[in-house]
């Protein structure tokens, strides 16, 4: 995998920082029109810390003019593009200084300068001519195919417009993308106080509570020993004939997706609420503050919605 991406000239890198181990990490994924092919690149660890090292590999010059005058601001952002750039380095054999155009001049004509047509193989090349020296340079390659270009999909926040405004500024073929998925929330999580006077914040506050009960208190997670008492007494004390069983059967078989026409097939549902996989294991962290985490727990506990409640209702857990 990793020689056959040696060849690669233009890529996409998708790369988002976390945390894992305790530690900084950065991980990414590549994508290549030209394999056709996506891979996972290695994940990198970051520095943590608000300074830059002498002994660093301050890979921009203009970065390392502003480290030997103790002028590096947004470190933060300098740290994710470094790791970015042994990423690329480990993945294509390149770092982000190395996506640029050589032997060529890619700009408009200044002062004594003309613009030159030859004609070659029956191609049309541009050159920018001096006046004054004579000089040629070539405005553009001959063909693209060959041109190192890098597509990086950042998260559209305070370090990934740093990283957008810092390559907008020099001559490199870096084009900053903000990936979607991250503006979505961000899109989500700013009005989600105001939209319907609050009821959806409501929502994910008291389902975050119900269904992190598993986990709860920290440290012990008792509540959860409590839970699987009362899935318990629910099959202990409780038949397809039960009239709770009946309230809640019509939505029972439509979460589960389950028919209740026969006997049979009551029973069935029956014996799936007494193995909830929502209460008989602990599942996904829900967290306010991350709507991937909220999302997670939401497609886990949704379809048991019911279920638990019927499960608290008919124990000594009484459902407000």
């Amino acid at each position: 995998m990793q020689q056959s991406w040696r060849s690669v000239n233009h890529i996409c890198l998708s790369a988002d920082a976390s945390m894992h181990a305790n530690q900084d990490a950065l991980l990414g994924i590549g994508w290549s029109w030209e394999l056709n092919q996506a891979c996972y690149a290695s994940i990198q660890n970051m520095v943590p810390g608000k300074n830059t090292s002498e002994y660093e590999d301050l890979w921009a010059p203009v970065i390392s003019i502003r480290a030997a005058e103790n002028k590096v601001e947004r470190v933060a952002a300098y740290r994710q593009l470094q790791a970015t750039s042994h990423m690329l380095e480990r993945l294509v054999g390149r770092g982000l200084s190395d996506f640029s155009l050589s032997g060529v001049c890619l700009r408009a004509t200044q002062a004594d300068e003309v613009r030159v047509v030859v004609i070659r193989n029956g191609k049309n090349i541009a050159f920018l001519v001096n006046r004054l020296t004579r000089k040629m340079v070539q405005a553009i390659p001959d063909t693209l195919d060959i041109v190192p270009l890098l597509v990086l999909s950042l998260d559209q926040g305070a370090i990934g417009a740093c990283s957008a405004g810092f390559f907008d500024s020099i001559d490199k073929l870096v084009l900053v993308r903000f990936e979607k998925i991250h503006r979505l929330i961000r899109d989500i999580k700013q009005p989600i106080s105001k939209i319907c006077s609050g009821s959806l914040l409501k929502a994910v506050m008291y389902s975050s509570y119900i269904w992190n009960l598993q986990s709860k208190p920290w440290g012990s997670g008792w509540f959860g020993t409590v839970l699987q008492r009362s899935l318990n007494i629910f099959e202990a004390t409780t038949t397809i004939h039960s009239p709770i069983f009946r309230t809640y059967l019509p939505r029972l078989a439509e979460e589960f997706n389950m028919p209740l026409n026969t006997d049979d097939e009551r029973q069935a549902i029956w014996n799936r609420v007494c193995t909830l996989r929502s209460i008989s294991r602990r599942g996904e962290q829900c967290k306010h503050g991350r709507w991937f985490s909220c999302n997670a727990a939401a497609q886990q506990n949704l379809g048991d919605f019911s279920a638990q409640k019927m499960c608290r209702a008919s124990s000594v857990w009484k459902w407000q």
